[in-house]
């Protein structure tokens, strides 16, 4: 492995396998990433996408930086990679024996990854030095830790003990009236953890109140240093056994929705360009576009004896609200 002061020197990702406290580790040193405007050179472009592939392939991931140099907005770009990869970050200040004005460096350091990765709070820095080895134990001891909590499963029960505490401190919204319910969390994978939360309207949600339980689970679950998944998932509608009979033959009723039936006919008198004319009289996905049903369980007896409403495939048949053709 060779290194130097001069940028430019690694090409290649190089994989060193090696223990620390009796831990396995694998590091990859990897080349660095410029602007791709500024590349010209094929071998460059190359490393560059090697290093691209190591960090998809990677658990932690260390950004060195340059501490005479400072953050530059390339740094940020190669972190906000790092976050939207779902990789455990550490900024690593590096030449911190030889960096001016090393307090107020620090401070600047961090207020502008908090401004710049706004979607992930408290990344880790740290100011080491290559050269003398100072700190160069504390990132390990860090990466760990990130590791630990980036491979983190939280159990169902435990979610939605804090589920209900966020929600009930908290309440969303009711957009135009109308309350939206959140019913439960659940974790659906990790590396990095992922929940998803369904409820009923949660596509109206609005994005301060995700932000509020993004945040408080992050503080309260300890989880404040990994990026979180944090979908939400609409709950399936599902019809209850001796409803009112107010529907046609596909069962659901029109007042609901009239479900994938009254989609399928928009869809058909779309491209057919036809006008609905009976309000009170749908076509059913079962029979052919020119048949309408009747909408009443005892209209459609009436129908069947006077030979109306019959499909081409056979006679229409009726076994209660439920009933799928």
């Amino acid at each position: 492995m060779i290194t130097g002061p001069e940028a430019g020197i690694t090409r290649d990702s190089i994989t060193l396998d090696w223990e620390w406290q009796g831990r396995p580790v694998r590091l990859v040193d990897t080349a660095g990433l410029r602007k791709r405007a500024k590349i010209e050179d094929k071998l460059e472009k190359l490393s560059g996408a090697d290093t691209r592939r190591s960090i998809e392939h990677a658990e932690v991931v260390v950004l060195l930086l340059d501490a005479t140099r400072g953050l530059e907005a390339q740094d940020l770009r190669i972190a906000d990679l790092v976050v939207e990869e779902g990789r455990a970050l550490i900024i690593a200040l590096n030449k911190w024996d030889v960096a001016e004005h090393a307090s107020s460096l620090f401070n600047g350091v961090k207020a502008a990854l908090e401004e710049g990765l706004s979607q992930l709070k408290n990344v880790p820095v740290l100011a080491i030095s290559a050269k003398t080895g100072k700190a160069v134990d504390d990132v390990l001891k860090v990466a760990f830790e990130l590791r630990e909590s980036w491979s983190r499963r939280i159990s169902t029960g435990e979610l939605n003990r804090w589920f209900e505490q966020a929600v009930d401190a908290n309440p969303p919204p009711a957009p135009s009236g109308r309350r939206i319910k959140l019913r439960y969390i659940t974790q659906v994978k990790t590396r990095p953890p992922t929940f998803v939360v369904f409820g009923t309207r949660v596509d109206q949600l609005p994005d301060s109140y995700r932000r509020y339980l993004l945040n408080s689970m992050r503080r309260d679950l300890k989880l404040a240093r990994c990026r979180c998944g944090f979908p939400f998932a609409r709950r399936k509608t599902r019809t209850t056994r001796g409803a009112k009979p107010n529907f046609t033959l596909c069962g659901v009723s029109e007042s609901r929705g009239h479900g994938e039936c009254n989609e399928r006919r928009r869809l058909q008198d779309r491209r057919l360009g036809s006008l609905r004319t009976e309000p009170r009289r749908a076509r059913c996905r079962f029979h052919s576009d020119s048949q309408l049903l009747p909408r009443r369980r005892s209209q459609i007896g009436r129908a069947d004896r006077r030979g109306d409403a019959r499909p081409e495939h056979g006679r229409a048949r009726y076994s209660g609200p439920h009933h799928q053709g």
